[in-house]
């Protein structure tokens, strides 16, 4: 989501908490900060797990910052697994319509 901070200072994990926190799903070790300077993107990685984080010169949020925050493969693995479920009902559902109206010919 998009959010507007009164606080000029806000921490990468501030701003996460801002957002509901990360789910089981999302990777700790592989969040990127996007940060626009001079008309450029630059793309940070921070790990939530370092300790290192806090000393980090993007831990400090700027104005117009994004941060996208990887799924793990847990969340992949169900996306897929949706995918394929739906793939499957419709298939069924097809499959058992053109049965019936076969019959009823």
């Amino acid at each position: 989501g998009t959010f507007t901070v009164s606080n000029e200072n806000i921490t990468v994990l501030e701003a996460l908490a801002m957002a509901g926190d990360l789910t089981i799903q999302g990777k700790r070790t592989n969040i990127m900060l996007i940060r626009e300077q001079n008309g450029k993107k630059e793309i940070h990685t921070l790990d939530l797990t370092d300790r290192n984080l806090l000393n980090s010169p993007v831990y400090y949020m700027v104005q117009n910052d994004v941060l996208y925050i990887e799924p793990n493969r847990t969340k992949v693995q169900s996306s897929i697994s949706n995918y394929n479920f739906f793939i499957t009902l419709a298939s069924f559902m097809i499959s058992t319509t053109l049965l019936t109206i076969s019959l009823l010919k």
